[in-house]
């Protein structure tokens, strides 16, 4: 784990941190979750979760814009104790969803691992902020969020994901189909990054922010379609992120985190 994390989050909004998992079997996960996606609509509806502890949509959440969303999209959050929110149970889910829910645990594990080493080398050894995140050494149910995110054919250069902060405290970006994404602290201060196999994108949330009293600032992010090519025909791109919320820190409102901080 690099010992420069804090400063990269101070100079530049995000870091580079080793991660377990080849770009090829996040790919393969990523495939599994688009499978999923294929089901008829009332299919994949009977696995959306209103009881939500989070308030951000858990199980499978479809987005548009002509009702109101911002970008037009389609993704799949995954926590452990997940399969006790549907109202279906799991015996009798569709054999691609047992899939999504077998590869994403996998990933969800490795997400906590990495965290976990991220905010011990950002704290070197202070108490503090690590047990915010993981109080008694664990998670809290809906704590830790796994997204899949399957965003629709648009344009080439529209955004495919609006500027915002991430209401989380700490992001892991894992992987992503094609460059997109870009990283700043303003809409004037961005730059496209790039993924590397065996390294996750990790940056603050708008609650890394409060955590630290401003010490450290939320990276601004946005996804831009570059090229028109789109992964397969009713998708323009597919990203896989882990979310990780502190304890005790309230969530921010929906223009809280889509507004650019002053300095």
């Amino acid at each position: 784990m690099p010992n420069s994390i804090s400063y990269d989050f101070k100079s530049k909004g995000y870091s580079q941190v080793p991660f377990s998992r080849s770009y090829d079997f996040l790919k393969s996960a990523a495939d599994i979750f688009l499978n999923f996606t294929d089901l008829k609509k009332e299919e994949k509806s009977k696995w959306s979760c209103n009881n939500d502890p989070l308030d951000i949509g858990i199980g499978y959440v479809r987005k548009q814009r002509e009702y109101g969303a911002l970008d037009n999209k389609e993704y799949f959050h995954y926590f452990p104790e997940l399969p006790t929110y549907f109202t279906h149970p799991l015996s009798k889910a569709p054999s691609e969803l047992k899939k999504l829910i077998n590869v994403a645990d996998k990933i969800f594990n490795d997400s906590i691992k990495v965290s976990q080493l991220a905010l011990k080398e950002i704290e070197k050894g202070k108490q503090g902020a690590f047990e915010r995140f993981f109080p008694h050494g664990s998670t809290r149910p809906g704590s830790g969020i796994l997204r899949f995110l399957k965003y629709h054919p648009t344009t080439r250069g529209r955004h495919i994901a609006q500027g915002h902060y991430d209401k989380s405290g700490l992001t892991l970006a894992l992987a992503e189909s094609k460059p997109g994404l870009r990283i700043g602290f303003d809409e004037k201060d961005m730059r496209l990054v790039e993924h590397k196999s065996g390294f996750a994108l990790t940056f603050p949330g708008i609650k890394f922010t409060k955590l630290t009293d401003g010490v450290i600032r939320p990276s601004w992010h946005e996804a831009v379609e570059l090229d028109e090519k789109p992964y397969r025909p009713d998708c323009s791109r597919w990203a896989i992120v882990f979310f990780l919320h502190p304890e005790g820190i309230e969530t921010a409102s929906f223009e809280d985190h889509h507004r650019p901080l002053t300095k």
